[in-house]
């Protein structure tokens, strides 16, 4: 197994980021080793048993705004 990254993009255009967070729903199986609002992306490793399912829950907030935006992204464990 080896850290695997998942890259934020916004669907027709760049993304500027203000500021970012991710965490895992099932941390003993996927962990997330870093996160950078800089380069729009998550960084994470999967050590669970073969089969199995977590979740990583990513918070974005788009530069020039106080919203956040939350994705929630299946991960699968082969």
């Amino acid at each position: 197994n080896a850290i695997k990254t998942v890259q934020v993009q916004r669907i027709g255009g760049d993304i500027a980021l203000a500021d970012m967070e991710a965490r895992s729903t099932r941390p003993q199986d996927v962990t997330v080793q870093a996160w950078s609002w800089q380069e729009a992306e998550v960084e994470y490793f999967a050590d669970g048993p073969s089969g199995g399912e977590s979740e990583l829950l990513i918070n974005v907030r788009p530069d020039n705004t106080y919203r956040w935006v939350f994705k929630q992204i299946r991960v699968v464990i082969d």
